[in-house]
């Protein structure tokens, strides 16, 4: 576990309701584009913003707290990595007993949490004093990209 401290962090918190999402999503982008590095493209941003989206539709759709609760969406800016934390106080979930989506069913919704799994680097899902938390890194640089540049 890396112990250290981020360089910046935003937070946003916001009503569990579907409309909110696009706001969820903007942020990203704006947190990805404030980083400023040449290794942060387009496709790290939509990367960040569909996992985002992701886990807050599912917080929304399945956590029991439609309408009635709050989502705290973290971002933690590091020097090599990107944190995104998406906290709320619904009905919890084991992560590990999610099954990986029977694509030849084609059925819809299910796969929120296998594309957040396959698209970040790590993902982890905790409960600590009734809060659910899933936290998401991914790395400014991957195994096989070259080193960042500040732009």
């Amino acid at each position: 576990m890396n112990t250290s401290k981020p360089t910046d962090e935003i937070t946003l918190e916001f009503a569990s309701r579907l409309q909110y999402l696009q706001l969820a999503g903007n942020l990203c982008r704006e947190v990805c584009h404030s980083i400023g590095l040449n290794s942060i493209d387009d496709e790290f941003i939509n990367i960040i913003e569909l996992a985002v989206s992701e886990a807050c539709t599912n917080v929304i759709k399945h956590s029991g707290l439609k309408d009635k609760g709050k989502i705290i969406l973290l971002f933690q800016i590091y020097k090599d990595r990107l944190v995104t934390v998406v906290k709320d106080h619904g009905k919890g979930f084991d992560i590990s007993q999610v099954p990986i989506p029977d694509f030849d069913k084609h059925t819809v919704g299910g796969y929120g949490i296998y594309l957040i799994k396959t698209q970040m680097d790590e993902v982890e899902y905790r409960v600590i004093d009734g809060w659910n938390i899933l936290s998401m890194t991914r790395f400014f640089i991957r195994p096989d990209n070259s080193e960042a540049v500040k732009k």
